[in-house]
């Protein structure tokens, strides 16, 4: 509400409080007559999710990742804008958001949709493994990120304090840190072969051999340009752009898939950039390998659900830590890591491969329980300024 009230100046303190006393007698009989209410500020308008979502989508911030990030999070963002757009900004709750991650697992995927349409249209039955399929928690994952990135940027423009999706309980992603044995490496590989055989195309064996061997992400390894190899040292030189860390990093190879790459490549059409490419529909333009298709063709035959490509890197830096004496940060820089909390994932080796430790717990263990039932320890023995060597037995009883 607003607030009543006159000013005048005076060169008297005598006819200032002169003033003062009449104006309050006016004030008090209800006749006063110069009144300024002040203005209320003007409240700026409630942004909803929507417009909080095109404003980020066109802010400095956005534009500022990279493009594949961009092009994630705008895909992302739809269809969480159709849920959630028309929504007051400040007024959604983490409730609301739950709501929303709960709807959206009960929708199918639009791949899917579309096949199952296709089959409908030729008059098959669709496969009622497609009719059950619902958005992957990856997928619902991946959109909470978003509603969070818009929220983060509300927050730096001072439009709102509060972020809802914090406390919402992210879905689990796939469990890609599972380990792959050589029975499945092999079983893979050699359907890829088979593949070769069927289709005549060299790709999908040359590519996940490589996968497997290299520790790239097979995004990566999928839109590796020609220009980025590299003969004197055989390598995918990775430009900083391109890498998830906005790292330079070199994908390694050993001579030997070297050479065969190259001959591999010499029969290739020149107008390709990819190392390993896919010609789109339109039959003119080149897209980066569409590995998803065979890897998904050899699962099926394998019996190996839930086996995402992913894994192959997974376990050829999960070796390095078994079969190796690397340090942390060698095996971080061929990985692409920065930080060796990064690595943590990759730590957990096959138990197979403990015993040597598990027999030096053991007998440390053992020599406790003699020492104790001797009453004897080896530094009783020790004389003034001598230290216990690691090869030093208790006496004898």
């Amino acid at each position: 509400m607003g607030t009543q009230r006159d000013t005048q100046t005076f060169d008297r303190k005598a006819d200032a409080e002169k003033w003062a006393a009449k104006t309050e007698e006016r004030m008090r009989k209800g006749t006063w007559s110069k009144v300024e209410l002040e203005p209320e500020p003007a409240k700026a308008p409630e942004r909803t999710f929507k417009q909080a979502a095109e404003a980020y989508l066109a802010s400095a911030q956005f534009l500022a990742k990279k493009p594949n990030t961009r092009h994630g999070e705008m895909h992302k963002l739809k269809p969480a804008i159709e849920g959630l757009g028309n929504k007051p900004l400040a007024a959604i709750t983490s409730t609301d958001v739950e709501n929303y991650l709960a709807a959206r697992a009960q929708v199918m995927p639009l791949r899917v949709k579309r096949k199952v349409a296709a089959a409908e249209k030729e008059g098959r039955q669709p496969d009622p493994e497609l009719t059950e399929a619902r958005l992957s928690k990856d997928q619902r994952r991946l959109e909470l990120a978003a509603i969070s990135a818009v929220y983060n940027f509300a927050k730096a423009q001072k439009w709102l304090d509060t972020n809802p999706t914090r406390d919402v309980k992210r879905p689990g992603s796939s469990r890609r840190t599972r380990r792959v044995d050589d029975d499945e490496m092999g079983g893979i590989v050699a359907y890829m072969i088979e593949l070769e055989r069927l289709d005549g195309d060299e790709r999908p064996y040359l590519f996940f051999c490589l996968l497997f061997s290299c520790l790239a992400r097979p995004g990566e390894l999928a839109k590796a340009r020609k220009s980025w190899l590299r003969h004197d040292i055989p390598q995918i030189a990775l430009p900083s752009d391109e890498a998830k860390n906005a790292d330079e990093r070199s994908i390694l190879m050993t001579e030997g898939f070297h050479r065969t790459l190259r001959q591999y490549l010499a029969t290739t059409p020149e107008e390709c950039p990819y190392i390993f490419g896919t010609l789109a529909r339109d039959g003119v333009t080149w897209r980066p390998y569409n590995y998803a298709v065979p890897w998904a063709k050899a699962r099926k035959a394998l019996g190996l659900p839930g086996l995402v490509a992913h894994m192959a890197r997974h376990e050829g830096i999960s070796r390095l830590f078994e079969r190796t004496d690397l340090s942390d940060g060698q095996i971080g820089g061929l990985a692409g890591h920065r930080t060796p909390q990064a690595l943590w994932r990759y730590k957990h080796l096959r138990n197979e491969l403990q015993r040597p430790t598990i027999d030096k717990l053991h007998t440390d263990v053992l020599h406790a329980v003699d020492r104790a039932i001797t009453n004897l320890h080896p530094s009783r023995s020790l004389r003034p300024g001598e230290r216990l060597g690691d090869n030093q037995k208790a006496p004898a009883k």
